[in-house]
Parts: structure tokens; C-alpha cells; sequence
């Protein structure tokens, strides 16, 4: 995450950061409302592990198989229980001792970058990075203005607004439980999916759909999230939960040539004991790193347009002409 240099808000400058951004919003996906969200029972338990692989993108597609490597080239566990959610690497866990340490100084010293967590009850996503011990919150209504302010940058910029405007044909089988989302420019995406034995599961399940793609959003070295968008969009009207999910887009614009990935997906629904060490080991990162502004976090410069876009629009929003960066320690009025 961090980098050095000036960063243009769009559109990725180079391979390695292609692959990152596409994997990401590939993982997570998108698009539930507030609604859902206070039908979310919060007494349910469950996990989703991932994993996601980087496939041949000039092969042509045989259904369920890779056309890439066998070996993923990541895992993610993500930990739903009690109105939370913990977003982070499998197999990483902190040693006995950082685990019963609860000082700002437990961290492990071969775990993970970054672990995620949402509150559903306060509405709110903090992202933790690991290795500077510091935290970033945004609340949904801020997350949801830096989505619209990265729409409008994505479309205005030539390179890049095909992300924004591409139009996409769904076919559905609804007895192989498959979709296919065509797009007529650049994207496709193939999804198998189940549904769930307990389905009092989903509205948990789709609300960190929402929130866990939004937030690619705020690092300007990541692919824009809108074609995921209309993938989720299906995925809430089927109520299915992926099992796998692949894509392939064309080289258009900055893309400089094809890339094809997937991932695969597994539910349980309950939590193990080393689950519930995990989390407790989170909680007390989350609740001794000190928060900073979105530009810290992210190591972004001050010209960075997507940063000066926020400012013009929290000033429109505010009425007044505010100093304040986004994300730092807001006054009383300021969201998130």
C-alpha cells in the first residue's frame, strides 16, 4: 500500500497494481441498502473463506477449471458474528503471547497487512494496517461520497470512463444456478452460486458485499469497483452466495492487455475456537490504534485529485470553506 512519488487518481499505472485492484473487487462485491442492513440479525455466526487465482486470459474458457496456475495467490477469511465483521489473510495468526497482549504493541510479526472490520451497528468500516499500528474510519454515508467522487472522476477521464458506462446482458440458469453478466465493452463475468441452508445469513452476507467493494474506492492505485457493482446487483436479486466467481476483461484503454482471474468460495456456519482467537486478537488492535486521515493512510500526496475532489465536495456539502483533509479528526459536524 504504501508508495512514493505522485499518484494519478486514475487509472493504474502499472501491472502488478492491475492485478491487485481486479482481485480486490473480484473478492469482495457489492450493492445492498440500508434496509437490508437493519434486517441483519446479529446473533447468526457464520464464515466465508476465499481464495483467488490468476488464470491465462488468451485461453479459451472451460467451464469450473483454471486455465492458470493450481496454487492460489491469495486466501482471505472473512468472520461474520455479533454485528461484526473481520476481513483479513488465512493462516495468519499473532503468537500466544501477542494474543493476550492488549496494548497497541500486539501485532504479529509475520501476519497480515491489513485487517478489516465493520460495525453494522455504527455503520462504520475501519481499516487496520498492521505494520504502522494506525487505523482508518470511515462512516457509510462519507464511504458512499467517495464512491460518487471516484464515478465522476472515472467517467470524465477517456482512459478510463468505458468503466462507468459499460452496459451489461445477464443470462441465468436458474437450475445450474450459474449468471453470466456480459458487458459490451470490456468486462464478463461468470458466477456459480448455492443457496444457503440458512438463508437468515444473507442479509449479513450482502450487507459486507456492500461495504468491503466501496471501499477499493479509496485507494486511487485500485481499479474503480462499478462493473463488480452490477454483478452484486444479481447476486441480491438471485439470494445466492458465490462459490465462484470468474472474470475476464480486454486490454481497453489503460489496459493494456487482457487479464482473466477467479475465485473460489467457501461458507461455514459456525465459528472455529482459532476463528474467536482471531477476533479477539482484531477487537484489540481495533480498539487501541490510533486513527488517521484517509491521505495518511493510504500515503497519498496532496495533490492527489482524488483528495481534492473530496474537499471541493465537502465544502459544497458543508456550505462553508473547510482546511480539514478528509479523514482527519473531524469536527462535530463532519461525517466519517
Amino acid at each position: 500500500m504504501p508508495t512514493s512519488g505522485p499518484i494519478q487518481a486514475r487509472p493504474p499505472v502499472a501491472s502488478d497494481l492491475l492485478v491487485r485492484g481486479a482481485l480486490a473487487f473480484l473478492i469482495a462485491v457489492l450493492t445492498f441498502e440500508s434496509t437490508a442492513q437493519a434486517q441483519t440479525d446479529r446473533s447468526i455466526e457464520f464464515k466465508i473463506e476465499s481464495q483467488a487465482f490468476i488464470d491465462a486470459p488468451n485461453k479459451a474458457r472451460v467451464p469450473q477449471k483454471s486455465s492458470g496456475p493450481a496454487t492460489p495467490i491469495s486466501k482471505t477469511k472473512t468472520l461474520f458474528s455479533n454485528g461484526l465483521i473481520f476481513d483479513f489473510p488465512i493462516n495468519e495468526k499473532p503468537d500466544a503471547a501477542q494474543q493476550s497482549d492488549g496494548t497497541a504493541n500486539a501485532k504479529p510479526p509475520a501476519g497480515p497487512d491489513e485487517i478489516i472490520i465493520y460495525d453494522s451497528r455504527q455503520q462504520a468500516i475501519h481499516l487496520l494496517d498492521m505494520r504502522r499500528q494506525v487505523q482508518l474510519k470511515l462512516v457509510n454515508i462519507r464511504l458512499n461520497k467517495i464512491v460518487d467522487t471516484v464515478r465522476q472522476q472515472t467517467a470524465e477521464d477517456e482512459r478510463t470512463k468505458f468503466m462507468v458506462e459499460e452496459h451489461f446482458t445477464e443470462t441465468v440458469d436458474a437450475d445450474r444456478l450459474t449468471v453470466k453478466l456480459a458487458g459490451d465493452n470490456s468486462t464478463t463475468y461468470w458466477m456459480n452460486g448455492f443457496v444457503p441452508a440458512e438463508p437468515r445469513i444473507l442479509p449479513a452476507y450482502f450487507e459486507f458485499l456492500d461495504v468491503f467493494t466501496k471501499v477499493q474506492a479509496t485507494d486511487p492505485r485500485r481499479i474503480p469497483p462499478f462493473a463488480r457493482l452490477r454483478l452484486n446487483q444479481s447476486i441480491r436479486k438471485l439470494g445466492w452466495i458465490p462459490s465462484r466467481v470468474e472474470i475476464k476483461m480486454s486490454g481497453k484503454g489503460f489496459l493494456k492487455e487482457p487479464f482473466a482471474a477467479h475465485t473460489k468460495h467457501q461458507l461455514a456456519l459456525e465459528l472455529s475456537a482459532d476463528d474467536r482467537v482471531e477476533i479477539d486478537f482484531a477487537t484489540k488492535a481495533w480498539t487501541h490504534f490510533p486513527q488517521v486521515s484517509l491521505a495518511k493512510y493510504r500515503n497519498l500526496p496532496e495533490q492527489d485529485s482524488l483528495l481534492n475532489r473530496l474537499r471541493s465536495k465537502k465544502k459544497i456539502d458543508s456550505g462553508e470553506a473547510s482546511g480539514s483533509e478528509p479523514g482527519s479528526a473531524p469536527d462535530k459536524s463532519e461525517p466519517q
